[in-house]
């Protein structure tokens, strides 16, 4: 039976083609790859989670803000209603029903005090939705895994990359929940020096987007 030699130099031919192909991808690959949709539903689920919860502080500080004007404005017992204080009347006539009296029943202290801690807490949420928005270097409202490594790393989490997206986002919607209920503004804004350090901008774009929030 006829042994069958190979052929050594087609076979080295072969393995350095199939090398050169093998480098060629891999140097084509970008540095900094974007998650594709993966990228946009974490930034977006980020993003729409804190602003559920600016709709709600700016829920809480209005009706602060209302009652704190309520027994500002209302006529002490010895005091005879001026004509002035009829806009007040119908401004609190035309909004809901808040009985600010039932709500705060130390009357103008009480309202002072939530006025005080509502507008902190919306303070807040503003502040870490323009930490999302940063993150985004590009404004694209997606983001890059470089990007969400370097978000999730300024609080000093653990990035990942082979997580699903729905992970990621439950766990930035977990750490704003938790800076927010512990009001740690502290944490937020060297998180934000650290974003910022990195070459991270708040841009005319974020300025818009958090115009939209505030508005």
């Amino acid at each position: 039976m006829r042994r069958i030699r190979p052929n050594i130099q087609a076979w080295q031919t072969w393995i350095l083609g199939l090398v050169a192909f093998v480098t060629f991808s891999v140097s084509a690959m970008p540095e900094s790859p974007a998650l594709g949709s993966a990228g946009t539903d974490v930034f977006r689920g980020f993003t729409t989670h804190i602003s559920q919860q600016i709709l709600q502080d700016k829920k809480d500080f209005y009706v602060a803000q209302t009652c704190t004007f309520f027994f500002y404005k209302k006529p002490k017992k010895h005091e005879t209603p001026q004509v002035q204080n009829i806009s007040y009347d119908v401004m609190f006539q035309s909004t809901e029903n808040f009985d600010c009296p039932a709500r705060y029943p130390k009357g103008l202290d009480e309202a002072r005090e939530a006025f005080s801690r509502t507008q902190q807490a919306l303070s807040l949420s503003l502040t870490f939705f323009e930490f999302a928005l940063v993150g985004d270097k590009n404004d694209d409202e997606e983001y890059t895994s470089q990007e969400l490594r370097d978000v999730m790393e300024a609080f000093g989490q653990t990035f990942e990359a082979h997580l699903p997206s729905a992970q990621y986002v439950s766990s930035l919607n977990r750490l704003f929940d938790t800076v927010k209920r512990q009001g740690e503004i502290e944490t937020l804004a060297n998180s934000m020096s650290i974003l910022l350090n990195k070459g991270y901008r708040f841009t005319p774009a974020d300025q818009a987007a958090l115009n939209r929030e505030i508005n």
